[in-house]
């Protein structure tokens, strides 16, 4: 089993591609990260949103879900139970019941 490292996620210094998560349980994830809208993908963008949960090690660079949303996270729904993308990502820190993920292999 591959070890988990943690650290805080300083979403200023994260590198600005595609972070993957769902729209309703971090709506404010975006407002105040003062990162650039095009940076996350979310179940708002029909054309890249299923890719990024079909093949995430192709599409993000961060991810980020929550197995107690309050709203549906669709990230959580669909990548929790997978192992195969779990590969290339290590978990770098989990704030209640949020888990970011960092891709660190390549597909």
């Amino acid at each position: 089993m591959r070890q988990c490292v943690y650290r805080r996620v300083d979403w200023r210094e994260a590198p600005l591609t595609n972070i993957v998560r769902a729209f309703a349980p971090f709506e404010p994830l975006i407002f105040y990260s003062d990162l650039p809208d095009q940076v996350f993908i979310t179940d708002a963008d029909a054309a890249e949103f299923p890719t990024a949960l079909a093949q995430p090690e192709h599409v993000a660079t961060w991810i980020v879900m929550s197995s107690q949303s309050a709203n549906y996270d669709a990230v959580w729904e669909t990548l929790s139970p997978r192992q195969d993308w779990r590969q290339q990502f290590a978990l770098r820190q989990v704030v209640g019941a949020t888990y970011c993920y960092e891709r660190v292999g390549s597909p």
